[in-house]
């Protein structure tokens, strides 16, 4: 009985290995037809004239140069007055209208200057000397350096052109040669005889 079982068995299974062998595996389903689709083109970049403004762009352009400020010094100017100042009491003077050697004139100042010395300077005509009661004057020259007192200036002609004035300058100096102020003043012709005092400074 067994033998039997055993047998029916082992044919079973023939058979159902003969069956998995010969069977057929399905054919695969037909693949679906899909459309063709025609890309579209990508749009085209127009080139403009427009300027970059990108940041490699405006790294590239030119930086302007800083402006550098420079304060400068104030310079502050003070006119001094010198302590010496040429004084006539003439306002006018022509050698034909007076008789006096020349245009006196002498020094005021605050300053010791009893040891002083005073230069005198003239551009045109020349100094004279006149010691009175003798009114004798002596011709010096267009420069003359006395101990203080009055000079005298006088002309013998006016020069061919009216409008250059004449210039009296004088110099005080102490006996060492320091200078201690100095004048200047300032003779314009009224004619070719006749000069005014116009400034004194």
């Amino acid at each position: 009985m067994e033998i039997r079982t055993v047998l029916l068995s082992l044919i079973c299974i023939g058979f159902l290995l003969i069956a998995g062998c010969t069977s057929t595996t399905p054919a695969a389903a037909p693949a679906t037809p899909v459309p063709a689709t025609t890309a579209e083109p990508a749009p085209a970049v127009t080139a403009t004239s427009e300027p970059v403004t990108t940041a490699a762009a405006e790294l590239t352009q030119e930086t302007p140069a800083a402006e550098t400020t420079v304060t400068l010094p104030v310079v502050v100017t003070t006119k001094t007055t010198s302590p010496v100042k040429i004084f006539s009491p003439l306002q006018s003077y022509s050698p034909e209208k007076t008789s006096n050697p020349g245009l006196d004139m002498s020094v005021i100042t605050g300053l010791d200057t009893s040891t002083a010395k005073y230069a005198w300077s003239a551009s045109q005509g020349y100094f004279v000397t006149w010691n009175p009661p003798h009114e004798t004057a002596n011709i010096v020259g267009s420069k003359i350096t006395t101990n203080g007192g009055k000079v005298y200036w006088t002309f013998d002609s006016a020069p061919a052109d009216l409008a250059v004035p004449v210039t009296i300058t004088v110099v005080v100096s102490e006996a060492s040669g320091k200078e201690l102020g100095r004048s200047t003043a300032t003779l314009a012709w009224k004619d070719a005889k006749t000069v005014t005092v116009s400034e004194i400074v």
